[in-house]
């Protein structure tokens, strides 16, 4: 993936800055090619923000859902635990970044 002008958060996942703000993409490791030959990258976009601060949240959010989306038939009490989990995961992650106000 040509990452010029983007900001490697976690694992596969992206923000894209440009004049508007940022786009937060998971980097799919596939690429496409069209009938000339020419090949590109393909992502998938989670969504558009205006900062990073939201942008956070917004990846925070789509792991939650996407961890909830695998599985099966779960309680509240699991459903809390899998948050905690994706909370602390992104707490060490501005934690080893500095991103905090500490």
């Amino acid at each position: 993936m040509d990452t010029k002008g983007c900001i490697k958060i976690i694992d596969d996942y992206y923000l894209k800055t440009d004049i508007y703000g940022y786009s937060l993409i998971k980097d799919l490791k596939k690429i496409s090619v069209d009938k000339n030959g020419n090949t590109k990258d393909i992502v998938d976009v989670i969504g558009y923000y205006g900062d990073i601060k939201d942008a956070l949240l917004g990846l925070r959010r789509y792991y939650i859902r996407q961890e909830l989306k695998e599985s099966d038939n779960i309680s509240l009490k699991e459903t809390v635990k899998i948050i905690y989990k994706i909370d602390k995961k992104f707490e060490n992650l501005l934690n080893d970044n500095k991103l905090n106000n500490n």
